[in-house]
């Protein structure tokens, strides 16, 4: 591939990101308060967050097929972009309709926004991996998450001003969000549509499916990888879909505070992408998950702790420190671990067994939430969860242990996590 072929596409694919930025910005973080004034309970908050990743999983199967026929990452990309830009204009209408209906509706319609993204993002990342260098793929992606982690935090706190401001009329905000998230949705479609494909390398030889991938020694790497962030995903999934309602009913926040929670954490997510990727490139990403495995039990422990929305901003500012190691290191992994004809099957297989993990977490969150009051009458069921969520976070660092490094860096895990650890290090680096 010429080198300007990769130049521009990256530049295309910036500014699809600004466009995604707005789209998750007005979408992520509102559709289950969406739901809540919709009338959802606590089983459809569950299923509105169990759900889609599930469809996504099945949706994930699809890739493959699509591979094979088109032969074309950049329609997949496509595909799963017209798909989120269609099902979010129908979600806009949801605010008039019956209140049921509406809720109904607003439940397809995210699920598929959810699963087409899942599907759209092995290929999406393929692609990235086509236009880097090894040695510079972490850097670079982590530093254009940082800057569009910037406008998707400015657009989450639009966001939140909007639906502030129409408080006493908050489904004409959240038509709103929906309906300007899809418009920046639709123009992601220009700028991807400029991006180059270069030509697709199928190897016959090489050809793999689902227990391909858990199986060998190679391929086994990649599966206790997979294994360990399956057992990390599925107990985060034991909380995840309950910090909404938790923020809004129990503790009364009203969206400003709500807010400013959750973008404290994406906001920070963000601004360390850049940093978690660098240290990914030079030192592993194994290592770099090591961060995950430490610091990510603590914070359902410290949710448990504090009530006071500026400590919860805190509390999220470290979760999303944790989270950007998690992310880099698991794209850098998977971008190490499988060669260029192979790797948007593998991402496309880890997808599914990440979604399966995250359905299972959420469905059993759902039940504890129902049922643990029954054991624990005075005790708030959601904290009981963020107990159950924080053993099985410590579970998963386990896992980790026995994952080895898929290319050789220069530190160990030790030395590692001094480095990162020592904040004067920390700060130098980024």
């Amino acid at each position: 591939m010429r080198t300007f072929h990769a130049r521009d596409s990256l530049r295309f694919s910036l500014k699809d990101g600004f466009c995604w930025s707005l789209m998750t910005g007005f979408t992520d973080s509102y559709y289950l308060p969406f739901a809540i004034f919709l009338g959802a309970g606590v089983l459809e908050q569950g299923f509105l967050k169990a759900f889609p990743v599930l469809l996504g999983s099945f949706l994930l199967f699809f890739v493959d097929y699509l591979l094979r026929r088109w032969k074309n990452r950049r329609k997949i990309v496509l595909l799963a972009i017209y798909m989120q830009a269609f099902v979010l204009l129908a979600a806009s209408a949801c605010a008039f309709m019956r209140r049921d209906a509406g809720l109904y509706l607003l439940i397809a319609a995210i699920s598929i926004y959810i699963a087409a993204g899942l599907m759209g993002l092995p290929a999406w990342s393929s692609l990235m991996a086509e236009y880097l260098p090894v040695r510079r793929r972490g850097g670079y992606i982590g530093w254009r998450e940082s800057l569009l982690g910037v406008a998707l935090v400015f657009f989450g706190l639009v966001a939140g001003g909007i639906l502030q401001l129409n408080s006493q009329n908050a489904g004409i905000g959240f038509a709103a969000l929906l309906l300007a998230a899809a418009v920046a949705r639709f123009g992601s479609v220009y700028y991807v549509a400029q991006m180059y494909e270069p030509p697709y390398r199928e190897d016959k030889r090489e050809d793999v499916d689902y227990f391909d991938f858990i199986s060998g020694e190679a391929k086994g790497n990649i599966w206790r990888f997979a294994a360990g962030c399956s057992v990390l995903m599925a107990f985060t999934f034991v909380s995840a879909p309950f910090f909404s309602v938790y923020m809004l009913e129990r503790l009364n926040f009203n969206y400003w505070q709500y807010t400013a929670v959750i973008m404290s954490g994406q906001l920070t997510t963000y601004a360390f992408s850049g940093f978690w990727g660098r240290m990914a490139d030079e030192h592993g990403s194994r290592n770099v998950m090591a961060v995950t495995a430490v610091v990510l039990p603590v914070v359902p422990l410290l949710w448990a702790l504090f009530t006071d929305w500026y400590f919860l901003c805190l509390v999220e500012f470290i979760a999303g420190v944790s989270w950007a190691a998690y992310a880099r290191g698991v794209s850098n992994f998977m971008y190490d671990s499988a060669a260029p004809s192979l790797r948007t099957k593998y991402l496309a297989f880890f997808g599914m067994t990440i979604g399966v993990a995250q359905f299972a977490g959420s469905i059993a969150g759902g039940l504890f939430y129902k049922h643990l009051p029954r054991f624990f009458p005075n005790a708030e069921p959601f904290v009981w969860l963020l107990i159950i969520s924080m053993i099985g976070r410590m579970s998963a660092g386990f896992l980790f242990l026995k994952v080895k490094e898929p290319v050789n860096r220069s530190l160990g895990a030790r030395g590692f996590l001094l480095k990162v650890f020592d904040l004067r290090s920390l700060l130098i680096q980024r």
